[in-house]
């Protein structure tokens, strides 16, 4: 992650040179970083694209494993290695993940991008609720300068109407020592252990140390470890299910490089604590500039979150480097991520008749609001379960209690399928103006309907029949 290690002579820091440029893709961050390109490639496994994003002052995309080809890429980690993108802004990122997010038959970990995460998911983020790491979790290495960095990152995104949610950090480090302490030491060394054997004096000896036990590995070890990672994976999506993102420092402590020569593996393990889990977990991540340290050296954050959520990841990249006082145009869309928002009325609210078909998938309460007041309230014929149809008005209308939910856009469709006649989704004005997905109900649907607008909602009406 250092960039030190190269047969033309370490890569030194684009801003200071007695440090690393940060590697392992060293030369692709500095041509950005020095004008040389407008962007570049690199890979990532570990890091190696987001390390070197936060020391040069670049945007460091590592998008979701499989959604840029690896195909010609001399591998790390087969099963883990990401092509990664450098660039000035987030702005650029987004609009070159959008050429480069297809599916290559050359690559069999290729993956298809959702629709959901496709160019036009990149814009404006509306409210956020992002994770932040507990105080016991955050590790900057004696670096006196970090904490008070993080903490004015934290203070900008909430700035931008984020929620920070303080976020249990120990299953997602527990994950990245696997990399190194676990059986994908041997995944690697199927690359270059055949060198390593015939050629030793090609390998440097800090590669030979990491290497060294991987012939050892074992089979029943490789299982077990890939249990414990699928085990530590289902708590760390559990934890991200109710945020946005996440955000970390993207390295803790800067290191130079004659620090690095006389410790390269403890350094190295150093500037890995927040991104070597990334990969294992597969998350999406996006390195991004926050501020300059007191010797004018660059420091940034990194915003992770689940898979094919790079878009939105990047939409909220894009509103911080705004918020520092990039000249780069507000996007005029809303950003979306694999959550849907849906308008309910009626017996999908909270705690009512229909709200498990909800909360079976996986949708949580964003809001309780009420909608323009261009609507009428009508109690439909028929059930149980007994539904209310709302319906758009010309004249007449009145302001009806909604909830907004979240519901992860993989779900949508079955619910969407499952929705009787005469009722549909369509869109829905709310009292402040946004136009969201959510409950309409065709005219021939009020025929024996009972106009019930007057009681301002489905729980008031509910209540008056008790």
């Amino acid at each position: 992650l250092n960039g030190s290690r190269s047969p033309y002579g370490a890569c030194p820091n684009s801003v200071l040179p007695e440090y690393p440029s940060g590697g392992s893709s060293a030369g692709s961050s500095l041509a950005v970083a020095l004008g040389v390109a407008s962007f570049s490639l690199g890979t990532d496994t570990a890091g190696s694209g987001r390390v070197p994003a936060g020391l040069n002052n670049l945007v460091g995309l590592k998008a979701t494993k499989g959604l840029i080809s690896t195909a010609g890429v001399v591998p790390a980690c087969r099963t883990l290695d990401c092509v990664t993108t450098f660039t000035a802004t987030a702005r650029e990122a987004s609009q070159l993940l959008a050429l480069t997010a297809h599916l290559d038959p050359r690559d069999e970990y290729s993956r298809s991008n959702p629709q959901w995460n496709d160019g036009s998911a990149f814009g404006t983020p509306r409210h956020l609720r992002f994770g932040v790491p507990r105080a016991q979790d955050l590790e900057f290495f004696g670096c006196p300068e970090g904490p008070l960095l993080f903490g004015d990152a934290i203070d900008q995104l909430k700035a931008l109407g984020g929620e920070a949610v303080e976020l249990d950090m120990s299953p997602f480090l527990e994950a990245a020592r696997l990399l190194y302490e676990g059986p994908w030491v041997a995944e690697r060394y199927s690359v270059a252990g055949e060198l390593m054997e015939q050629k030793p004096e090609a390998v440097l000896p800090v590669i030979q140390a990491v290497l060294a036990k991987a012939p050892a590995v074992t089979g029943v070890q490789t299982f077990r470890a890939q249990y414990r990672l699928q085990a530590l994976k289902a708590l760390c999506d559990k934890a991200l299910e109710g945020l946005d993102y996440v955000v970390t420092p993207t390295i803790g402590r800067p290191v130079t490089l004659a620090q690095l020569d006389a410790e390269p593996v403890l350094r190295n393990s150093e500037l890995g604590y927040y991104t070597n889990f990334m990969n294992l977990l597969d998350y999406a991540a996006v390195a991004v500039p926050s501020a300059f340290m007191g010797n004018g050296l660059p420091w940034g954050v990194t915003l992770f979150g689940r898979a094919f959520t790079d878009q939105y990841l990047l939409s909220v990249a894009d509103a911080f480097q705004r918020q520092q006082g990039l000249a780069t145009p507000a996007p005029t869309t809303v950003a979306r991520n694999d959550r849907a928002r849906l308008v309910v009325c009626g017996a999908h609210l909270d705690g009512l008749a229909l709200n498990w078909q909800l909360k079976r998938r996986g949708a949580r309460l964003v809001e309780s609001t009420f909608s323009s007041p261009d609507y009428q309230l009508y109690a439909l014929a028929g059930g149980p379960p007994f539904r209310p149809g709302m319906v758009r008005v010309k004249d007449g209308g009145v302001a009806i209690a909604v909830e907004v939910w979240e519901v992860p856009s993989s779900e949508l469709g079955s619910f969407l399928t499952g929705i009787p006649a005469p009722l549909g989704l369509g869109k829905v004005q709310l009292a402040d103006g946004r136009w969201e997905s959510g409950f309409i109900c065709e005219a021939y649907g009020l025929e024996g309907a009972v106009d019930i607008s007057h009681l301002g909602g489905w729980r008031a009406y509910l209540q008056s029949l008790a």
